[in-house]
């Protein structure tokens, strides 16, 4: 050892008195992404000479310096860098998806078996109050009182407090099984990722907004629910650029094709 200096620190490149002290471990992700983390000195009154920003990594020169902290110890200025890069081989096929499926609340007169869950205003189920205002007068049909000539201009209001499934009439002391039920769950909260690092092309910006089919392994939708595009978020990492993507599904009815149709 020689003026402190273990004879095993390595001298970056010739710039005379900086040492790396510690190469780092490289470290790379499913998606190609790789990073490190190096450590350097010099005596303090040359810390100038420390590696800049956007500076290769001494050994692993597919990285490039993304940021860096100084400190003062006694005689030396150390820095401490945060390397990041693309492995050379990566392939663009190694992304990663991720599938969130929740749910969320509908209006219960949307469901896909809502005729037999209320009927309509010419023949309510289950109680189902309906009702149309004509010239400012409204117009209230349910089972065993007004009828309505057509389903025309009626809007479902809610259900009977009171109901009685085999006699078909309100005018019992039976609970209605839909009493006061105004919206209902639906698993149509259904978004697929894809995170890749690559940059993005302007066909790929020019799908956002539109129906589309999702990159990668994507379930199949059940009930012919399609995707729409929901865009995308673009960052970069030194000399990286990472991608996530976004799809969502639709509900039972679909995203309308006439709205969301590509130009």
């Amino acid at each position: 050892m020689a003026n402190g200096i273990s004879s095993s620190n390595l001298e970056f490149r010739g710039n005379r008195g900086l040492i790396l002290e510690d190469p780092g471990t490289l470290k790379i992700s499913q998606t190609g992404m790789a990073t490190c983390t190096a450590v350097f000195k010099i005596v303090k009154s040359r810390y100038l000479s420390l590696p800049r920003i956007g500076s290769s990594h001494p050994i692993f020169e597919f990285l490039t310096l993304e940021s860096s902290e100084i400190a003062l110890s006694g005689a030396w200025a150390v820095l401490t860098g945060s390397y990041a890069g693309l492995q050379a081989e990566y392939d663009d096929s190694k992304a990663t998806y991720e599938l969130v499926v929740g749910l969320s609340e509908e209006p219960i007169e949307t469901h896909p078996y809502w005729e037999v869950i209320g009927g309509t205003a010419k023949e309510p189920e289950n109680g189902a109050i309906y009702e149309k205002v004509a010239n400012g007068v409204p117009h209230t049909v349910q089972k065993g009182g007004n009828t309505a000539p057509s389903n025309m201009g009626y809007l479902f209001k809610g259900f009977e407090l009171t109901f009685d499934p085999v006699t078909k009439t309100a005018k019992t002391d039976k609970m209605n099984a839909f009493a006061k039920i105004t919206h209902y769950l639906s698993a149509c909260q259904i978004t697929w990722k894809r995170n890749s690092t690559r940059r993005v092309s302007a066909a790929t910006i020019e799908k956002v907004g539109f129906i589309d089919t999702p990159k990668g392994p994507a379930p199949r939708l059940p009930g012919g629910r399609n995707w729409l595009n929901m865009g995308l978020t673009q960052s970069q990492s030194g000399q990286v650029y990472q991608v996530s993507e976004e799809w969502r599904a639709s509900d039972l009815r679909k995203w309308n094709s006439l709205i969301y149709k590509p130009f």
